[in-house]
């Protein structure tokens, strides 16, 4: 990836979509009037999944709600320093937020995203990854600079992420492979390491922040304990000529009681680690591993034994570390791709679903 001089930085215009007057892009005009209701957008539950409610709401039309109900969440994203602010990440329709829990979402960005990173400390910082560029703002959205420009033909940007204890430290990787690192907070880039393909994800560890993750699409996982200066690939075995699959939408994540302790979901089931995976245990699962791909997990912050994964239109639960299953039905149709939990409230979690693609 080429190294672009930060030369120019000015305030990025974006192209809005306006419905019933109000500027957002994936918006459904109306709740009611006679059609069948959106079932897309974001849900929430406060009683650990439970029961859902739609929370999609943008403004009050003249005669309908706008909400973004018909939006498709590929990814969904909790503040570090605010649990009641989230991102909703929507490939091409770019980015909502809600700073309020989802009583309320307003656009962030329009146009095509592929990552974004948060600052844990500063709130209004933030990089973001679309097509070539790299994005930054330090006012929470109010205004965009570019910080750094791909030349190189066909190459994009697939994430971006913040060293949370470091806003200076910004990792980005890209769709040939490479991992681009600044330690100036995005005024200067270097490649850092070349990945045999282009990552999915780039992912700080929050409470060991040495420690990095990146898994590939081909289903590898590859983690470095020095801070992304060296790599090596911790997948873990599987028997035969059996390969790992991890799909669109990775399931990947960190359990807070534990230093070096994450989930890890694959075609071939849910993994964890509590040693920064260089161990790894299969989890017990109430559903067959590769009957069905698991496309979110979450843990409860204050109990460890307690934790949850959703798989086609079910969300399946424990409290007793997988021994029994409880399985809930999701509130959509529509296929689950992100499950995250708001902290210090354990029993509210945040579902994202979209459309399943066309065969």
């Amino acid at each position: 990836m080429s190294n672009y001089p930060k030369t120019f930085r000015r305030a990025v215009a974006l192209p809005l979509l306006a419905c019933a007057g109000v500027l957002l892009a994936g918006v459904s005009c109306s709740l009611g009037g006679g059609s069948r209701r959106a079932d897309g957008g974001v849900f929430k539950s406060t009683d650990a999944g439970s029961t859902w409610q739609q929370v999609v709401f943008v403004s009050q039309g003249k005669k309908t709600a706008v909400t973004i109900a018909n939006l498709d969440v590929a990814r969904l994203l909790v503040s570090p320093v605010d649990p009641e602010t989230l991102y909703a990440l929507a490939g091409g329709e770019g980015v909502v937020m809600t700073e309020n829990g989802g009583q309320s979402w307003r656009q962030l960005y329009k146009g095509s995203v592929s990552g974004l990173g948060l600052a844990a400390r500063a709130k209004g910082t933030l990089f973001l990854a679309t097509g070539n560029r790299l994005l930054k703002t330090a006012d929470g959205g109010a205004n965009w600079q570019n910080a750094y420009l791909e030349n190189a033909p066909g190459v994009s940007f697939t994430d971006v992420a913040i060293d949370p204890q470091n806003v200076k430290h910004v990792l980005a990787t890209g769709s040939r492979g490479g991992l681009l690192e600044s330690v100036d907070g995005g005024v200067s880039w270097q490649l850092r390491y070349s990945f045999p393909e282009g990552p999915a994800r780039v992912i700080f560890n929050p409470r060991n922040v040495s420690v990095l993750y990146v898994p590939l699409p081909s289903g590898t996982l590859w983690r470095s304990a020095d801070a992304g200066k060296t790599w090596v690939n911790v997948t873990p075995s599987l028997p035969g000529e059996k390969r790992f699959k991890t799909g669109p939408f990775l399931a990947f994540t960190f359990i807070p009681q534990r230093l070096d302790a994450l989930f890890y979901a694959t075609s071939y089931g849910l993994w964890r680690t509590n040693d920064a995976a260089a161990t790894w245990q299969s989890q017990k699962l109430v559903t067959t591993a590769s009957s069905v791909a698991i496309t979110g997990v979450t843990v409860d912050a204050t109990h460890e034994q307690n934790f949850a994964y959703v798989a086609g239109g079910s969300l399946y639960r424990t409290d007793d570390n997988g021994e029994r299953w409880e399985t809930v039905q999701l509130p959509s149709g529509r296929l689950p791709t992100a499950l995250v939990a708001s902290s210090p409230n354990a029993k509210t979690i945040y579902l994202g679903v979209t459309k399943p693609k066309q065969k």
